[in-house]
């Protein structure tokens, strides 16, 4: 009960025991005002005086009666909108009790983990359910056990599988809080996987820009500005930046501005852009040792953190002829390029969708002249019902946009091919305009169907293989099994998939050897061995393992075991040793016989000198003092009665003999 409830009940019960108590005294003394004869003024007045209390007594329960009420639904509603702030937050929260009990287990937990609060309880150790991973396990132990030792909170990232096979990275928090009875353990989820993964990207692009910063071959500099221009201040450059400066990357960063350097600008146009006004033009530099540049730049701003910066882009184009020969070579190149690709391409006019130019390629391939290409528009070398989809397509196309997609394209012969076009933003002849470079990739997708039909057969081949075969992912974990592999160990193919190989066949004894054979296949080794296994509850198995590393093509090592159950040939080996030792030792103890006994391979019969077989048993008693005893073994028990089942049941399945006697009527 809430505190305010509990006080307003006990003082309710309080002012009752007092009333009851007045009432009493008021009653005695009317009683006793009647006993002594008093006026009838008194005993009306004390008779009105009772009532009047007796009223007010049943105005204050009732009012005490309706504040409870009111404080029960307001503790309802506290606890239901407390569960709503639960439910609605972005972080799955979980509160247990010592034994691992749920008392609560929001929604957004089981949007990350899969499992309803109930499907965790029942699991009994929901860490164990949720990191089959013996490390992802071991990590999330070791996290609990700091949070039992040291009372604040502990946060660690985790990896968990979800109930549909997902691994997700979480970012866990977890502390010891007071609860009504015991310590409870406060727990909160962060799905951090698409953060790690944007981290990750972010450290790449990080990467790459930083190459690109110090090996450009144009100048980098960063400015940040100031009210006064004179005042602006060099923040960042490049090692180019500071070769074309004539200076030191320390020297120039120290003293803040490229003073020292003679600019005059030339040729400057300026266009806005969102932050402020970008620059592009050329300047003439006089360096400290003399020499004079040409520096072409571009200069874009940009905020950060509340500060205007410049980002400037600077190179040296100080050989103007050589720099218009590249110009012009550039030209010549495109030219040639575009003449002599093999690949279709086009250029149109995005508005009215006329074609502006084709190369020899486009001609080859569509069947069309030139003159007649220059005629048609983009929308005649389509099917007929594929235009209205090109049309709502380009709509939405904006002039800078660079697009792949695929499309059904007609030759003038009328066969349709399928085809990816690439279209990208051009200037042609001082128009905007967009350039299609059409890959034809209808023999491409022919042989895709190929590859399809291929992995179907491959997959069939799998299934039906005699011998075991699984798939391993880098961490021995089962990608997949086909049933041969799944039949040798007991277990279902669902049940094999994505728990590790060594913790699911090896026994105690063989995961070392299972752990080594592992890390070799994963090396890059081939891996062949003949061992015991264990399929379900420990049921030994002896298999011939051939394990085959296999790249997945993007670095990463996977693995192919094919697994073979060897457990009637090892065991017909055991037989054959022992018998080998049982004969050592009936000749061991034979006393009379020597040299070389003629024994029949097949029914182990001994030729005498007289060319006469005999049983090995009457052979040996005969020409030695031993003597033999006479029984059934277990492995010619069991035999014998299959044998005696076998005939049986033959005999049963024999049509009835006719009877000889003659039924009479």
């Amino acid at each position: 009960m809430e505190p305010r409830t509990a006080g307003a009940a006990h003082w309710t019960n309080r002012w009752i025991r007092g009333g009851f108590a007045l009432t009493l005294v008021i009653f005695a003394a009317i009683a006793v005002s009647a006993y002594l004869g008093m006026n009838a003024y008194i005993l009306m007045l004390g008779t009105t005086l009772y009532f009047a209390l007796i009223i007010g007594l049943f105005l204050f329960m009732n009012r005490q009666i309706r504040n409870r009420r009111a404080a029960a639904d307001l503790l309802r509603l506290g606890e239901q909108r407390l569960q709503t702030v639960v439910n609605s937050i972005q972080e799955g929260i979980t509160f247990s009790d010592a034994e691992g009990r749920f008392e609560v287990f929001n929604h957004r937990m089981t949007e990350i983990t899969g499992y309803t609060a109930e499907e965790a309880n029942r699991a009994g150790d929901f860490i164990r359910l949720i990191c089959p991973d013996h490390d992802d396990h071991q990590r999330a132990l070791d996290t609990l056990n700091l949070v039992l030792e040291h009372p604040g909170p502990q946060v660690s990232d985790t990896w968990i599988t979800t109930k549909s096979g997902e691994r997700k990275l979480l970012r866990v928090s977890s502390r010891m809080v007071e609860g009504t009875a015991q310590k409870m353990l406060l727990t909160t989820y962060g799905d951090i996987t698409g953060q790690n993964r944007l981290e990750q990207a972010l450290r790449e692009s990080e990467e790459k820009l930083h190459l690109v910063f110090e090996y450009a071959q144009d100048g980098i500099n960063i400015f940040e500005e100031a009210a006064d221009h004179k005042k602006r201040r060099l923040v960042e450059c490049n090692p180019r930046f500071a070769e074309l400066a004539g200076r030191s990357r320390e020297e120039l960063l120290a003293a803040g501005i490229t003073k020292g350097m003679t600019v005059s600008l030339s040729g400057e146009n300026e266009a806005s852009v969102e932050g402020g006004i970008a620059f592009h033009g050329s300047f003439s530099w006089i360096r400290p040792d003399g020499r004079d540049n040409i520096i072409e730049y571009t200069a874009m701003p940009i905020e950060m953190r509340g500060k205007k910066y410049t980002i400037g882009i600077d190179r040296d184009v100080t050989d103007a002829r050589k720099a218009d020969q590249l110009v012009r070579e550039s030209q010549r190149r495109y030219q040639q390029l575009f003449e002599a690709s093999p690949i279709p391409i086009m250029i149109y006019d995005p508005a009215s969708l006329a074609m502006l130019e084709v190369n020899p390629a486009t001609l080859a391939h569509y069947g069309y002249t030139r003159e007649e290409l220059l005629a048609m528009s983009i929308k005649d070398i389509r099917p007929p019902e594929d235009v209205p989809a090109f049309l709502a397509y380009i709509e939405k196309e904006t002039l800078q946009d660079e697009r792949t997609s695929t499309w059904r394209h007609r030759r003038k012969d009328g066969s349709i091919m399928q085809v990816e076009v690439n279209s990208h933003a051009v200037t042609w002849k001082d128009h905007s305009a967009r350039m299609l470079l059409v890959h034809d990739i209808t023999d491409l997708l022919r042989i895709e169907e190929e590859l399809r039909v291929q992995k179907t057969h491959f997959e069939l081949l799998f299934e039906s293989a005699p011998e075991g075969i699984a798939m391993l992912d880098g961490r021995g974990n089962v990608n997949d099994v086909n049933r041969a592999f799944a039949h040798m160990f007991g277990l279902s193919k669902e049940e094999m998939i994505g728990r590790n190989i060594v913790e699911m066949t090896a026994s105690r004894k063989g995961k070392e050897e299972a752990r080594t054979a592992l890390e070799t296949v994963m090396g890059g080794k081939n891996v062949h061995l003949e061992t015991r296994r264990t399929g379900r509850e420990g049921h030994p198995i002896d298999v011939s393992i051939n394990a085959v590393p296999v790249d997945d093509g993007r670095g990463t090592n996977m693995a192919y075991v094919l697994c073979q159950d060897i457990t009637q040939k090892k065991q017909g080996a055991r037989e054959r040793e022992d018998l080998i030792v049982k004969l050592q030792k009936a000749l061991a103890d034979i006393k009379t016989l020597g040299g070389l006994l003629p024994i029949c391979a097949w029914c182990k019969k001994v030729r005498d000198d007289s060319g006469y077989y005999h049983q090995i048993e009457t052979f040996i008693a005969k020409h030695s003092a031993a003597k033999f005893t006479h029984g059934i073994c277990p492995d010619c028990r069991g035999k014998f009665d299959r044998d005696a089942g076998t005939r049986t049941n033959a005999l049963r399945k024999l049509p009835a003999k006719p009877s000889n006697t003659r039924q009479t009527g």
